[in-house]
């Protein structure tokens, strides 16, 4: 679909092109598609980005489960704790490199956890979900792949540039 160098370093990706990244199932929900047009150039943070994206898939392709089933909350509670571990690796890098926009990242980084649980209540000490809807999925969905397209892709020159690969 997309080669590597669909997007360079010169070229502002706009948000409606992010689009382009989505397909649909047949069921009326797009998943993503990973191509190599979402790498950032970091093998280990590529990595993460694919399992993210199944993760987000996952959920997508999860048809006809109550919103507060146990499926649906143990995907979405995995898929928290994995983006932390994954925002835990990715912030280290760009301390260790002094990356200049590692605080805009945090700050999405935070804003991203705190809503996505905000998706989970506790109820008797267990994690549950209510009212898992379509438009849950949407922000999910949207939300990673603006992140990466958009957001991610400003350090991918930084760190080639350093020699992290």
């Amino acid at each position: 679909m997309f080669s590597r160098s669909h997007y360079s370093t010169d070229t502002e990706l706009n948000r409606n092109d992010s689009n382009e990244f989505l397909r649909l199932d047949g069921v009326g929900m797009d998943k993503i598609e990973w191509t190599d047009g979402f790498s950032v150039g970091v093998q280990a943070l590529d990595e993460q980005y694919r399992n993210l994206v199944d993760m987000v898939n996952n959920l997508i392709e999860t048809p006809n489960v109550d919103s507060n089933s146990a499926v649906i909350t143990d995907l979405l509670d995995g898929m928290i704790k994995y983006a932390t571990t994954h925002f835990v690796m990715e912030e280290g890098l760009m301390r260790r490199y002094n990356y200049g926009d590692f605080m805009s990242q945090k700050e999405q980084h935070v804003a991203f956890i705190e809503h996505t649980a905000n998706f989970c209540k506790v109820e008797e000490g267990n994690v549950v979900v209510h009212d898992f809807s379509d438009a849950v999925l949407e922000y999910l969905r949207e939300w990673w792949v603006d992140h990466i397209l958009i957001d991610d892709m400003k350090y991918k020159p930084f760190f080639a540039e350093k020699g992290v690969s």
